[in-house]
């Protein structure tokens, strides 16, 4: 039920003659590895995932091309201090992507915070955006919430009550590769130049 093959640049799933198109890629080898019951494939130009119920998906997810911008405001409940604020992108199923470095923004007290710019996601599979915001001057962010896409400003005005630590700094999706491999809870790649990439340990979807 997961038999996979290339034929003139089209990917089938299924064994012949009940396979079935499911993607058209340029026609170069293709890689596989599976984990978890869920096969990871590129070709050295392309990556996809497909599912353990047998869906093809994009192999992780995007991290936002820009961070939003930031601004203080005299309304609200915040101490006084530096804030780091940044996003991240969230798919259908839960997976999280990577984000760049924080920006950071000056609030005196009682001020609050002015988001604008929030980028958008390219990728259709992408279901919410998640903020994380520091404490005043601290360098660890927390989950303030989480956004619909689409969703382009938003005001902070508290930071007492937030989530999950922010974990997913510099995080990236996995780059083609040509060889692929899977030992000791990473996926690793080997790309033609000689560059070999890795996942982190137990997150298949993304590089750092």
């Amino acid at each position: 039920d997961k038999f996979l093959f290339m034929r003139n640049g089209l990917l089938y799933l299924g064994l012949p003659p009940s396979h079935a198109q499911i993607a058209s890629w340029s026609d170069r080898p293709v890689a596989y590895v599976e984990v978890n019951d869920e096969i990871y494939i590129s070709n050295g130009a392309q990556t996809a995932k497909l599912t353990s119920a047998g869906a093809l998906r994009t192999w992780g997810v995007e991290r936002p091309a820009t961070q939003p911008t930031l601004a203080a405001v005299a309304f609200g409940a915040m101490y006084a201090g530096r804030y780091q604020v940044t996003v991240t992108f969230v798919d259908d199923t839960g997976e999280e992507g990577g984000s760049q470095l924080a920006q950071v923004v000056d609030v005196a007290e009682g001020g609050g915070i002015a988001v604008t710019a929030i980028p958008q996601p390219v990728s259709n599979t992408v279901g919410a955006i998640n903020i994380y915001v520091s404490g005043p001057n601290d360098d660890k962010r927390f989950l303030w919430g989480a956004l619909a896409v689409g969703t382009t400003s938003v005001n902070i005005n508290r930071t007492d009550d937030m989530g999950r630590a922010h974990s997913t700094l510099d995080l990236d999706v996995f780059p083609p590769c040509d060889i692929l491999e899977y030992y000791n809870g990473r996926i690793y790649g080997a790309a033609r130049g000689g560059i070999v990439w890795y996942t982190d340990p137990l997150r298949y979807g993304a590089i750092r």
